[in-house]
C-alpha cells in the first residue's frame, strides 16, 4: 500500500480574496479541505498531480500496462481524471485511445469496454476511472493497481473495493496488487473489525519515488504507522487449508484463501499436485512481497536435466488419471518438491499441475471422439474430480465446453 498526502488535503485551501471560478462567479472565502475537493470545489492542479503520481508509479514499476482502477468522487471527477491521465500518458494513448477509459453509469462508450477490461486476454483498456460502478460485482482478475482518490465511508464498501484486486491470476503472474491512497481511506485498516493488514505500507516523501523500494530492512509497517515488526524469513512456517496458504511466518493472511483465479476450479476438490503447487506459489509470492532474500538451498538458475525431464514426463503420461503429487515427481528427480516445481516450470514453461491438466485434456479429446462415452465417464477416466471440473478445465484450455467440441468434431 502506498499512502500519498497532498499538501492542500492536509493543510486545506483558502482562495484569494475576490478569486472567481471558470464561470466568473466569486469563490466563497473559507477554508476548503479534502471533503470539498471535487465536490464543491475543483482544483485542476490537484487532479493533474494525482494523475502524474499514478503514471510515475506505473513507470517506476516497469509495467505501464498493469490493469488499474482509479476510484473518483463522482462521475464528473472520473471524467476529469481520465483526461488528466490521457495528458500524462499521451504516448500510449496515441497508440490506442482505449489505454485510458472512464467507466461510469452515464458513459456508454466506457461501459461497452467493461468486458474487455476484465478479460485477461484483452490488453485494453489499461487504466479505467470510475466512481462507484466498479466497486462491486466486477471480476477484475488481473487488476494490479487500485487507486483511491475519494473517501470511503463504510467498512463494507472499503472491503468491496479491495476485492477488485484480491484475485490471483497465475497465468499472467498476478500474485498481489498495490493500493495507492490519496484520501486517507486506508485508515480502515486500523479498524479492529478489519480482518487483515496490508503486507507493506509505504509513504513517499515529496521527492521520493512512488514505487516502494525493493529489499531494504525487510520490515512490515503497521497500519497505524507507529511501529515496525520484522518479518519471518522461514519458508517452512506456513499453514495450508484446502490448498491455500492462510498463515505465513506468524502473520495471518485471511484473503489468501480466495484463490479462484489461480487456474483451479473452486467448485471441485483440489488434487494433491494442485494443493502443493498452490502452497508453493503463495510462499514465493509472500517472500517477494516482503522483499526477503531467497532462502538457503534455493534452486540455482536452470531447469531439469534431460534425464530428469524425461522421467517426469513419462511418469505423468503413465499416471495422468491418478492423483499425482509433487512429491511423487520430485522423488524421481532427486529434488525437493519446491525445487522440482521451479525447475519443471523453467524447462517446460508450465507449472507441474498445468502440465498435468494439459495431458488430461489431450486424453479426453481422444475419448470424446467416441460418442458412446459420456462426458461424466470421460472426466473420471482422465483424472478430473467430476464433470464440472472437467468442463471448466476444457473450456479454459480450448475456449469451448467438451460437448460443443465433440459436436464440432462430428461435423
Amino acid at each position: 500500500m502506498v499512502k500519498v498526502h497532498i499538501d492542500r488535503d492536509v493543510a486545506g485551501y483558502r482562495p484569494e480574496k475576490g478569486q472567481v471560478d471558470r464561470d466568473g462567479e466569486e469563490v466563497e472565502d473559507r477554508i476548503y479541505n479534502a471533503k470539498d475537493f471535487d465536490r464543491t470545489l475543483v482544483l485542476d492542479d490537484r487532479t493533474q498531480l494525482v494523475a502524474r503520481k499514478i503514471t510515475e508509479f506505473l513507470k517506476e514499476t516497469g509495467d505501464r500496462f498493469a490493469k488499474t482502477i482509479v476510484f473518483c468522487v463522482e462521475q464528473e471527477h472520473a471524467g476529469r481524471m481520465r483526461q488528466a491521465l490521457v495528458n500524462e500518458n499521451a504516448d500510449l494513448v496515441a497508440v490506442n485511445h482505449r489505454y485510458v477509459m472512464r467507466i461510469t453509469g452515464n458513459d456508454k462508450e466506457g461501459q461497452d469496454q467493461l468486458d474487455n477490461f476484465v478479460d485477461p486476454e484483452s490488453r485494453y483498456p489499461v487504466i479505467v476511472t470510475t466512481s462507484r460502478l466498479l466497486s462491486t460485482g466486477v471480476d477484475a482478475q488481473t487488476c494490479r493497481l487500485i487507486v483511491l482518490d475519494r473517501e470511503v465511508g463504510s467498512m463494507t464498501e472499503f472491503k468491496q473495493i479491495l476485492g477488485r484486486g484480491t484475485r490471483v491470476h497465475e497465468d499472467t503472474g498476478k500474485l498481489y496488487f498495490t493500493l495507492i491512497d490519496f484520501r486517507g481511506a486506508t485508515n480502515h485498516f486500523a479498524d479492529p473489525d478489519f480482518d487483515g493488514d496490508p503486507v507493506q505500507i509505504y509513504q513517499p516523501g515529496p521527492d521520493e519515488p512512488m514505487a516502494p523500494p525493493d529489499g531494504g530492512d525487510d520490515t512490515l509497517i503497521d497500519p497505524d504507522g507507529f511501529g515496525r515488526g520484522n518479518v519471518s524469513q522461514s519458508v517452512e512456517e506456513y499453514e495450508v487449508v484446502n490448498g491455500a496458504v492462510v498463515t505465513y511466518g506468524g502473520h495471518v493472511y485471511p484473503g489468501l484463501h480466495q484463490l479462484a483465479g489461480v487456474g483451479f476450479d473452486p467448485r471441485s476438490p483440489a488434487t494433491s499436485i494442485e494443493m502443493e503447487g498452490r502452497a508453493l506459489l503463495l510462499v514465493d509470492c509472500l517472500l517477494r512481497l516482503h522483499g526477503s532474500s531467497r532462502p538457503r538451498g534455493a534452486l540455482p538458475r536452470g531447469g531439469l536435466s534431460q534425464r530428469q525431464l524425461r522421467r517426469a514426463r513419462e511418469f505423468i503420461s503413465e499416471h495422468f488419471a491418478e492423483d499425482i503429487s509433487l512429491q511423487d515427481l520430485a522423488e524421481l528427480t532427486g529434488l525437493t518438491s519446491k525445487h522440482f516445481s521451479r525447475a519443471f516450470t523453467q524447462s517446460t514453461g508450465l507449472p507441474p499441475h498445468q502440465y498435468l491438466i494439459g495431458r488430461r485434456i489431450e486424453a479426453a479429446k481422444r475419448l470424446l471422439l467416441d460418442s458412446t462415452i459420456s462426458l461424466a465417464d470421460t472426466a473420471l477416466a482422465c483424472g478430473f474430480a467430476d464433470q464440472s471440473h472437467f468442463t471448466a478445465a476444457f473450456r479454459k484450455a480450448l475456449g469451448v465446453p467438451p460437448g460443443a467440441w465433440r459436436r464440432g468434431q462430428a461435423t
